[in-house]
């Protein structure tokens, strides 16, 4: 009885019942394994989705979150791809007599027509010494204008005895002072606006030789659309020497 008892007492023991058990338990903890990995795998592919089609309107958003300064020519600004290459456009790049007739066109509306309420928008300083028109309206610049501005000075100082064959002293003394600022401002609005698209360079002869390298570019950049900026300035541009200021605080009075 008691070695039956013994026997009958081991079938109460892990060692018989443990074996049945981990077949089942261990087939299901596979499944669920597998299932698993799948929901992972999912949820990865989802949330990549995810990143991929949120990131560029987060980035856009972020952007916007940035308030616009006011210009009365912002409801003209579109934008285009065009392609980035290194090269000289012969219209503005050459001896002066071939190029001044293009720049000059181009400056032509430096000096644009502005009314009270859009200077009032750019958070101008009405003060006695700002450059009012006979008319009522106000004298102003687009950045860009000015811009382009600076660097046709410096253009024109690559050629100093064919614009400046009779400059004072004092007007090379000032010359040196406007193109220090210039340089400055085109440093500040290409560091502002800059542009990341790639160049690559090339040898175009041996370490020894004199240019020996150059850079050339298949990548594409976003521009502004120009023609419609221009076209916008050249509504209010104000004719050189054609157009009346009120005298400023500065003007001697004879009489």
């Amino acid at each position: 009885m008691e070695e039956n008892f013994e026997q009958a007492g081991l079938l109460d023991k892990s060692e018989i019942y443990e074996p049945i058990q981990e077949k089942p338990l261990s087939t299901s903890s596979g499944k669920l394994s597998r299932i698993q990995r799948v929901r992972s795998l999912v949820l990865n592919i989802l949330c990549l989705g995810y990143l991929l089609v949120s990131l560029p309107i987060i980035i856009v958003w972020s952007r916007k979150d940035v308030p616009q300064p006011y210009s009365p020519a912002h409801h003209v600004v579109s934008y285009e791809r065009k392609p980035l290459y290194f090269g000289e456009d012969s219209k503005y790049a050459g001896l002066p007599e071939d190029v001044d007739a293009a720049w000059d066109y181009l400056l032509d509306p430096i000096n644009i027509r502005v009314t009270k309420q859009e200077l009032e928008q750019a958070h101008a300083t009405f003060s006695n010494d700002i450059v009012q028109l006979t008319d009522g309206d106000y004298v102003s610049v687009l950045s860009v204008h000015h811009e382009l501005h600076c660097l046709d000075a410096l253009r024109r100082n690559i050629f100093p005895t064919y614009y400046f064959p009779n400059a004072t002293a004092e007007e090379a003394e000032y010359n040196i002072i406007h193109m220090t600022h210039c340089v400055d401002t085109i440093r500040r609005s290409l560091m502002c606006k800059a542009d990341l698209a790639l160049y690559t360079a090339y040898w175009i002869g041996d370490h020894k030789a004199f240019p020996n390298k150059e850079l050339r570019s298949k990548s594409d950049t976003i521009c502004v659309n120009w023609d419609a900026i221009d076209e916008w300035a050249r509504s209010r541009l104000l004719p050189k020497d054609r157009y009346k200021v009120r005298p400023g605080p500065f003007e001697r009075y004879s009489g």
